[in-house]
C-alpha cells in the first residue's frame, strides 16, 4: 500500500511553521483532514445556535422510548416495562438494545417463549442465522406454545433454512 504524502503547512513564521507543522515539519494529510472536519463541525454548531435555531424536537416514538427506558431503569424487575421498552426499541431500530433487554428478562424468568421468538426474528434481521436458528428452535420445542408465536417461529425458521 502507498502511503500519502504528508502535507506542509505554510507558516508566516518559524514558530507559527513548528507549531504547526510538527518536530519533523509535516502533518499526516489524513489528521488535517480530521482537524478542518472537526473545525467546520463547531463553526456550524455555533452558527445554528447563534441564528436561534433550536435543536430538533423529538418525535412521539422518541420520547416514548425515552420514557420506556427511564420507566425500565427504575423497575428493572417488571418484565412488563422491559419487553414495552425492547418493543419501541425495536422500532427505533436499535435491535442491540431489544436483544440485551429481551435476553435480561430470561434470565429473570427463562419461561417465556414469545421472548425467545422475539430474539430468534432479531438475531434474524442482524443476519446471526445460527443464533437466530437456535432461538427459533427453542420456542418451536415448548408444550402449549400459542399458535401466533409458533406460526411466527416457523416462518422465520423458514427463512433461514
Amino acid at each position: 500500500m502507498k502511503r500519502s504524502q504528508p502535507f506542509v503547512l505554510p507558516a508566516r513564521n518559524a514558530s507559527t511553521a513548528s507549531l504547526l507543522n510538527g518536530d519533523r515539519g509535516l502533518v499526516p494529510r489524513w489528521l488535517l483532514a480530521l482537524l478542518v472536519a472537526l473545525f467546520l463541525t463547531v463553526i456550524g454548531a455555533e452558527e445554528s445556535l447563534a441564528q436561534g435555531q433550536a435543536p430538533a424536537a423529538k418525535s412521539d416514538l422518541e420520547q416514548q422510548y425515552d420514557q420506556a427506558f427511564q420507566a425500565m431503569f427504575e423497575d428493572p424487575a417488571n418484565l412488563d416495562k422491559a419487553f414495552a421498552y425492547a418493543r419501541l426499541a425495536i422500532q427505533m431500530l436499535g435491535f442491540e438494545g431489544a436483544i440485551s433487554t429481551l435476553e435480561r428478562m430470561l434470565i429473570i424468568n427463562a419461561d417465556l417463549p414469545r421472548v425467545r421468538m422475539e430474539l430468534g426474528v432479531l438475531y434474524y434481521r442482524l443476519r446471526s442465522y445460527e443464533v437466530a436458528k437456535g432461538y427459533l428452535e427453542e420456542v418451536l420445542a415448548e408444550d402449549d406454545l400459542p399458535p401466533v408465536v409458533a406460526s411466527r417461529a416457523e416462518e422465520f425458521l423458514a427463512r433461514i433454512e
